[in-house]
């Protein structure tokens, strides 16, 4: 089915991962959009604090964490030098999802160092470090309301089809060359190297879902992806994290992770229960394992 839609070629990658969550709906990347009209609700929502905002999303650091380097490396707080620099060096569409600790924004720079005005314990501040950008309108000024042209949400766009084709593959054919050329696709946008097509399927899977949780974060996939490949034990069910921000004594700052809040996956949340009233008019129905 995802071949059939590449096979229209009606569609194309946009040349900017940023712009595509621009007020654009004629973006030649999108298949089916939803339309707002001109408001400042999501920025109100989701801007930092000091800017107006409730500050309504905060980025978890494994999402953080996820994002590669520029060269196609793995983030690994275990080296010295990404330890020490973090924010630098990754891949494209870090900066354009993620405001971190004095990401410049709106003519300032976000505040989410200690006594840092999009800090706690400023009301409504980050609690992990972080603060969305992805679809955030920088235009908008919140207190006249002046700015906002609408937004642009894609509940289908080409990327994703792209990717479901490469996961579909590898799951029935999966020596068949395809699914390396359109995952790379993809990465080739922002300027990341290859995955190589000799992987073995269960490499290729990680490879496939690492690239689905970045290029599509905050569209609405990544609860229903965990499930479906039945993982949500060790990711929604691991530690919330986020980010430790301390001066360094050279006047920058010093980063670590921390845990944030404990959180509870168990296998029987991959089905609700069935109602018991339910079960009660009709007795040959078992109930969902574990409850």
């Amino acid at each position: 089915a995802a071949k059939a839609v590449i096979d229209l070629n009606q569609y194309e990658l946009a040349s900017s991962y940023g712009d595509l969550f621009k007020n654009d709906f004629q973006n030649k990347e999108y298949i089916f959009v939803r339309r707002y009209g001109a408001n400042s609700n999501f920025e109100k929502s989701n801007f930092p604090v000091s800017f107006g905002g409730k500050g309504g999303t905060n980025p978890s650091q494994s999402l953080v964490d996820e994002y590669e380097m520029i060269t196609g490396v793995p983030f690994d707080w275990n080296n010295p030098a990404h330890a020490a620099q973090p924010y630098l060096n990754r891949e494209p569409r870090f900066e354009a999802t993620i405001l971190m600790n004095v990401a410049p924004f709106k003519g300032k720079v976000v505040a989410a160092y200690p006594g840092g005005a999009d800090a706690s314990p400023n009301p409504n501040a980050t609690k992990t470090g972080y603060y969305l950008r992805k679809f955030l309108n920088e235009d908008v000024n919140i207190q006249t309301g002046g700015g906002s042209g609408g937004h642009v949400v894609s509940l289908f766009r080409l990327a994703e089809i792209y990717l479901n084709y490469a996961e579909a593959l590898n799951e029935c054919d999966p020596t068949n060359p395809d699914i390396a050329v359109y995952l790379n696709k993809v990465r080739h946008r922002v300027s990341l190297p290859n995955v190589v097509s000799e992987l073995s399927q269960e490499q290729m899977r990680k490879a496939i879902q690492h690239e689905r949780r970045v290029e599509l974060a905050f569209e609405e996939h990544r609860l229903w992806d965990v499930r479906r490949w039945k993982i949500a034990s060790t990711t929604l069910g691991a530690p919330l994290k986020g980010i430790k921000i301390e001066r360094s004594a050279g006047g920058g700052f010093d980063y670590a992770p921390v845990e944030i809040e404990q959180r509870v996956f168990q296998p029987k949340m991959y089905w609700h229960p069935i109602p018991q009233s339910e079960i009660l008019k009709l007795k040959q129905w078992k109930q969902n394992k574990g409850w």
